[in-house]
């Protein structure tokens, strides 16, 4: 609840500028939505699997090519900042953290339903 991926990742709600999409009810009113990922989408699907693949890249990157420059840290982690600024951007709510921060994963096995620590 205080990761600072999750608070970067709010900066265009702050904002006002995420991305909307136009909706047209039965009346023919029409209003402007926040796009959302919907649960039977691709990616609410398999998420799991997309964060599991973001983990595991990640992690490679940075043992095998990362950690050894601070320079391509440093880069490393800015891109990171940048995908969550854009998630926040394409998606609504938490989408960051629900459907690919890499660590979620991660947090299911500590904090879940069925959690380790549960």
């Amino acid at each position: 609840r205080i990761c600072p991926l999750s608070f970067i990742s709010q900066i265009p709600r702050a904002l006002g500028i995420q991305r909307k999409r136009k909706v047209v009810d039965a009346a023919g009113n029409v209003r402007w939505d926040v796009v959302t990922i919907g649960d039977n989408s691709w990616l609410g699907r398999n998420r799991l699997y997309v964060q599991f693949g973001l983990f595991l890249a990640g992690l490679s990157a940075r043992l095998l090519f990362v950690n050894a420059d601070r320079t391509v840290l440093g880069l490393f982690l800015l891109g990171t900042m940048f995908c969550a600024v854009l998630v926040g951007y394409l998606y609504a709510g938490k989408s960051w953290c629900n459907y690919f921060c890499p660590m979620a994963p991660v947090q299911l096995v500590y904090t879940g339903p069925r959690s380790l620590l549960g």
